[in-house]
């Protein structure tokens, strides 16, 4: 599968998370109102027609869109500064270099030896660590089964209290649900338990073809003391790089744990289109 953005479930799941009449959907891209300014839900590289332009200009007449985590090598952006950049303006609100993982089959530990001190002490405390966890994933358990312990962790921890847990944040949930029970080849959801079988820390991969995306990590308050957001996602690149090469895209910006276990990265830009 290519960009999961532009898959029928991602898409049509918007329609579960907001009310229509407040999708603009095109043949490529979904345009959400989000009130203060409109919003492209697609993300990394896609494709955009004259068409879409067409429907871009008669909504940047009532208010900004704003195109996020765009590949700073997709003809995407490009193609938005050729068709709007004489009439509107296009301000870059943000560009980062988003942290990417490559690794060889079989060279993980071999390869978190080389790293900073930090992370080295992160995975050995892992490996020291993890017989203290149970640890659970969509290879063999019920995704829905999974996903009620997800919505369990995210609602146990320090994202409630700030509202920035997925129910919070318009049922962001369903976005990766349909994904995930729609494609089960394209996404590695783990989950790991305390001893008395509490979820406490889980990590969701989305796959792009041979890329694994980081879509979402997260340990409850006393999950945070072991770790367990980070031994879930070590659990998942030991299972994934035991049988193939693996390619990580962190999909964050500044996390500090992501960019010391990079060893790449690609240039993304978060972009601001208004009328003059």
């Amino acid at each position: 599968m290519k960009n999961f953005t532009l898959s029928q479930e991602w898409r049509q799941a918007l329609y579960m998370r907001y009310p229509h009449s407040k999708i603009y959907s095109t043949k490529n891209i979904d345009i959400v109102d989000r009130d203060d300014f409109f919003e492209c839900k697609q993300l990394f590289d896609y494709y955009i027609s004259e068409k879409d332009i067409a429907v871009l200009k008669k909504l940047l007449e009532k208010k900004d869109i704003k195109f996020k985590y765009i590949d700073k090598c997709s003809p995407t952006l490009s193609f938005l500064y050729k068709h709007l950049g004489s009439d509107f303006i296009i301000d870059e609100e943000s560009n980062w270099n988003n942290p990417i993982l490559n690794l060889k089959k079989n060279m993980l530990a071999s390869y978190l030896s080389s790293r900073r001190e930090n992370m080295q002490r992160n995975y050995k405390s892992y490996l020291k660590n993890k017989h203290l966890l149970i640890f659970k994933n969509n290879k063999t358990e019920n995704i829905l089964s999974l996903w009620k312990d997800v919505l369990e962790i995210d609602q146990n921890c320090w994202k409630e209290d700030e509202g920035s847990d997925m129910m919070s944040l318009e049922y962001e949930h369903l976005q990766y649900i349909f994904f995930c029970m729609k494609n089960p080849n394209n996404y590695f959801l783990n989950i790991s338990y305390n001893e008395d079988e509490m979820p406490i820390g889980y990590s969701l991969l989305l796959k792009n073809e041979n890329v694994y995306y980081a879509a979402k990590w997260g340990a409850t308050t006393n999950g945070r003391k072991l770790h367990s957001g980070i031994a879930c996602f070590f659990y998942q690149l030991e299972y994934l790089n035991s049988l193939e090469d693996v390619i990580i895209d962190t999909w964050s910006r500044e996390n500090k744990f992501f960019v010391d276990i990079s060893n790449n990265s690609i240039k993304r830009v978060n972009l601001s289109i208004r009328s003059k």
